[in-house]
């Protein structure tokens, strides 16, 4: 699937909670980070 840019603005702790999960290797990088985020909030709201 083709993907699309994308700029956002977050939190401060959260954004580095998310780059600390990307330095430990978690997620590649942000783009990873945020659309596992984005898929797992789909996959909860497709079960209510």
């Amino acid at each position: 699937m083709p993907k699309r840019k994308l700029s956002i603005t977050m939190q401060s702790d959260l954004f580095d909670w998310m780059e600390g999960e990307i330095k430990n290797g978690e997620y590649a990088n942000y783009s990873h980070a945020i659309e596992y985020a984005m898929r797992k909030l789909r996959e909860t709201k497709m079960k209510n």
